[in-house]
This record gives structure tokens, sequence and C-alpha cells, in this order.
């Protein structure tokens, strides 16, 4: 699909201001782009529904290589693939005791769709994990997907932990931990990334201005120790509270060992806030 508009803004674009114009204004522009709708935010002339400027060949994209071929990962309207597969398997969690419906089970298919079209790592083990643990799937089943996995990274080893994602974790959670012995008491909230070249030794790339992908770990970072050992009681208490909707609770917490945007985005702040909403009314 194309794209009307383009975010300015966008910090994963290389280029300049008069090539994003030009581009803009182009006839060919739309075979550079796959959303529908962006945001033209030099001028404040937004789109709906406002999918982020995304192609194979935009740097810092989240993308697959298939057999030599590279795909993008879903967005929806989402700034990374990964948040949408946050949300979608939420909405997995939150639905899989609704009456077994035909409208219900169509909708919960496309759910699963959407979700595995995310290609999310983290969301991926989180569902399952989380199913695993409350026992909303056989156990044979879990074994077998854990199985699965198992002889997966034992194939792919390689793709797992040689992958740039993976890499660029991995020096995060080291920048992570540099700052926190030099900085206990917490760097200030939302500085983690105001500060972050201060403790690395190599360039960053503008797009590599992210917080670390780990709530627990930003938390402890911006705030503190005290702030971060915080966090991790509320969540334990919480698992002994709750009585239902325990999966969401658990996939959330799964979550946040492997991103941060679950408190740095405000999308993700929305998601973790009707999560547990629908946690405190159950």
């Amino acid at each position: 699909m194309w794209t009307l508009g383009y975010d300015f803004n966008n910090p994963r674009s290389n280029l300049s201001s008069k090539d994003k114009a030009n581009l803009y204004f182009s006839p060919n522009f739309p075979k550079h782009s796959w959303d529908f709708a962006g945001c033209f935010s030099k001028i404040h002339w937004t789109f709906i529904p406002g999918e982020s400027f995304i192609g194979t060949d935009v740097t810092g994209v989240a993308k697959l290589n298939i057999a030599g071929k590279t795909f993008l990962r879903a967005y929806g309207t989402l700034p990374h693939a990964n948040i949408l597969g946050g949300l979608l398997g939420i909405g997995i969690l939150a639905a899989h005791d609704l009456p077994k419906h035909k409208l219900w089970q169509i909708g919960k298919i496309l759910l699963w769709i959407g979700f595995f079209l995310t290609f999310s790592k983290g969301a991926i083990i989180g569902l399952f994990a989380a199913l695993a643990i409350t026992k909303k799937i056989p156990l044979k089943f879990s074994l077998s997907i854990l199985g699965v996995g198992i002889i997966g990274f034992i194939l792919k080893w390689d793709y797992f932990i040689l992958s740039e994602s993976f890499i660029e974790r991995l020096q995060y959670i080291k920048i992570s931990l540099g700052m926190l012995a030099n900085e206990p008491v917490g760097v200030g909230l939302t500085q983690f990334t105001a500060r972050l070249a201060e403790f690395t030794d190599f360039k960053l790339q503008p797009w590599q201005y992210q917080p670390v992908h780990n709530i627990y770990l930003l938390v402890t970072n911006e705030l503190g120790i005290w702030s971060g050992l915080t966090l991790v009681g509320g969540f334990g208490y919480a698992l002994f509270r709750q009585k239902r909707l325990i999966s969401i609770l658990i996939f959330l917490i799964i979550i946040g060992l492997f991103d941060h945007y679950l408190i740095s985005l405000p999308q993700g702040l929305l998601i973790g806030g009707v999560a547990l909403g629908l946690q405190n009314n159950s």
C-alpha cells in the first residue's frame, strides 16, 4: 500500500530534509513505501490511520530475512512491530475464555495471524510461557513447543546469537550495567538516552539512541536501585494477589525482559495500563 505523507521527524530515516521533500513530491514516491498513511509533520498534515514510513530500504526498520529475501514485519499503526506483537498477545490472552461462538473464533484466528506476522520473538516467548504457566494449553503441547524451540535454536543458533537485534540488546545491557555502576541512584527520568553516549566506546547511529531493552534495568538506571526493586516487588505482589487473567500479567513481566516500550512510549503505557486495568476488574 502507498504512503500519502512522510514523518519528517522520524529518526530512522537517513535522508536530508530536502531529499525527503523531493521524495514526497516525486511521482515515483509510492514505490519507496509500504504504508497507506503517514504524517507530513513539517506542516502538521496528519493522515488517518497514520502508519510510520517504513520500507525494506529504510534504515532502522524491523525486517526479516528469509531465504535471501527481506520482508517487513507487521507494524499496524504502531511505531514498531514488537509493540503490535505485545498488543495482539494481550488480545489473544484476554479473548481466550470467550464463548466458542463462530464470530469470536474468527476474531481469535485473525489475532493469531496478526501476532505471528509481527515476528516479535519476545512476545512469542511471553505468550506461550503465559499460556503454559496458567495451563491454558495442554502440557504435552507446551513441551512440544519447547522442544521445537530448542531444536530450532540448536540448528539456527547463529541466526539468533549473531543477529543484529541480539547483538544490540547485549550492547544496551552492557551500557546499562556500566551506567548503573557509575550512577546507582539513577541518572534521572527519561535521561537514559540523553546520557547514552557517555557510556559507549563506539559512535552511535541516530536510530541507536534508545533505552535498554529491559524495563527493570531501565527503571533502575533512571530512578535508582530502590525503584528497580520496587518494580520487581510490585510485579511479585500482583502475581500472588491476582486470581483471574494472571496470564496477562505474566505476559507483561516477560515482555519487560526483552523490550522497553511498556514504560518508554505512549502506546506501551496505554497497552500496559489497559492490561493492568483488565486484571484489576477481573
